[in-house]
């Protein structure tokens, strides 16, 4: 059996760095509903965009 990482991974231990969000083992991409907040993940790579225009909406 294996592990799969699930949920909110940050590059650095004291959190100051990219911010991914895995599902299923896999990093996220796009646009994300999580606990009742909308995110964008970008395409590729899966780091939590912020300060730029997607699909007509400022993240």
């Amino acid at each position: 059996m294996c592990d799969t990482q699930d949920g909110w991974v940050n590059t650095e231990d004291d959190n100051s760095g990219t911010w991914y969000y895995y599902e299923n083992g896999e990093v996220a991409t796009g646009w994300r509903d999580i606990d009742g907040y909308t995110y964008y993940f970008n395409k590729p790579g899966g780091s939590m965009g912020w300060s730029k225009e997607v699909d007509g909406k400022y993240i």
